[in-house]
């Protein structure tokens, strides 16, 4: 998907201290309250934009009746995407994002751009009123808080908040991709990564106005893919590093035992002999590349903005990737060597049955990790200057690309 520039300078360059954007689809029977609240707590210094994500009610008409700067898409694109078409826009040192159902109070609006002095993400936790919100969709946001919280090491609770402030120039070092209910969940994640300073507001849920939106079951699944899937990235020691790890270790494991011949009976009566090792070989070569693949991941995520963590700033070291690359090409070597002294004699012999199958996978494994370790720090080498000052000063900064390619009129 194409993803539009930002605006050009004379769009950007008023001097704003915040902007609030209100995403807001088929929101008539609670705009004009939330629009009212929000009016009587900010000044000139903060705008409001009411993103209409292909209303076919009154949302727009009842926007245009307030001082509001109001964009339209021209069909429903999903919560995510009218945030981000609203982010585009946005002319304030700091971003405001707020939920169009009059949940959210907007009383806490200025101690948010006051905090905004001090942090870089203001998150709003709602710790107060959550019987306002359906049992099922309490049951879902407390699992999915949980999974957050191990698989990204978050802390505090709620990050499904739908009311949450980003300073402009820390968005603009984020690549929003999220066009429906997972933009929350991309940038507390984004948010982490980038070790923003966050501060979390205590605030009381209110009661919602107008239909829900949110399908329990279908959003909530699609939102625990969401959250494995940018795991791949955020994550990979988890998720690649780790298991490949524990696959390649137990794999080296068994290939070791059955290396020097025979068979090993398990106490299940299961028999363990050559055809046990040829496995056990493959599955030391899919750990392996668990591994090689967690690393790419890791060096894709730090082209993304994330921090880099130490273990991949370890191996970025010049010493650390010249011992691997030294070790990889002994393996490939000792290989090579064991390869030729299997195959030479079996062919002087005129060839005819082989047998020393063992021998030959282990030779054949030595091979491949030998050249695999040796790309692998090949390719950790095109990267270390890039981690090297991503550990030291963090992430530069890029230009917010959001999703909004959908077509908007102001």
């Amino acid at each position: 998907m194409e993803y539009p520039q930002p605006e050009s300078a004379t769009e950007t360059s008023i001097d704003l201290a915040a902007t609030v954007v209100l995403p807001a689809f088929n929101e008539e029977l609670a705009l004009e309250q939330v629009l009212i609240s929000l009016f009587a707590v900010v000044d000139e210094s903060t705008e409001v934009i009411v993103v209409d994500d292909g209303s076919s009610d009154k949302t727009a008409e009842i926007a245009s009746r307030f001082p509001c700067r109001l964009l339209r898409h021209r069909q429903n694109y999903g919560k995510g995407a009218a945030v981000q078409t609203g982010l585009l826009k946005a002319r304030g040192r700091f971003v405001i994002v707020m939920d169009a159902d009059s949940t959210y109070p907007a009383e806490v609006i200025p101690a948010m751009i006051a905090l905004s002095h001090d942090y870089d993400f203001v998150r709003c936790t709602r710790s107060d009123g959550m019987s306002n919100s359906p049992m099922v969709n309490r049951i879902g946001a407390k699992i999915l808080d949980s999974i957050l919280k191990v698989v990204y090491h978050l802390e505090g609770f709620d990050y499904l908040s739908g009311l949450y402030g980003v300073r402009r120039d820390a968005l603009q070092k984020m690549r929003l991709a999220a066009d429906k209910f997972d933009l929350e969940i991309e940038i507390v994640i984004k948010a982490r990564a980038l070790r923003l300073r966050s501060v979390t507001m205590p605030i009381t849920y209110g009661a919602r106005l107008g239909p829900k939106k949110l399908r329990p079951w279908k959003d909530g699944w699609f939102l625990l893919r969401e959250i494995m899937a940018m795991a791949l990235v955020y994550n990979p020691g988890l998720t690649f590093v780790l298991p490949g790890m524990l696959i390649w270790t137990l794999a080296a494991s068994l290939m070791f035992i059955l290396s020097r011949g025979g068979s090993i009976t398990t106490p299940y009566a299961v028999r363990l002999d050559v055809n046990s090792f040829i496995i056990a070989a493959m599955g030391a070569t899919v750990g392996f590349q668990f591994v090689v693949f967690g690393v790419a991941a890791a060096l894709f995520g730090v082209e993304h903005g994330a921090r880099p963590g130490r273990w991949l700033v370890f191996l970025s070291n010049g010493v650390v990737r010249f011992a691997t690359a030294m070790a990889g090409i002994l393996s490939f070597v000792i290989g090579m060597v064991a390869l030729w002294g299997l195959v030479e004699p079996w062919l002087a012999a005129g060839g005819g049955n082989f047998h020393a199958t063992r021998r030959l996978v282990l030779a054949g494994v030595l091979v491949s990790m030998g050249v695999q370790v040796v790309f692998a720090s090949l390719f950790i080498s095109i990267f270390a200057r890039r981690l090297a000052t991503a550990a030291k000063s963090g992430p530069e900064g890029r230009l917010l690309q959001p999703i909004s390619a959908h077509p908007t009129t102001e």
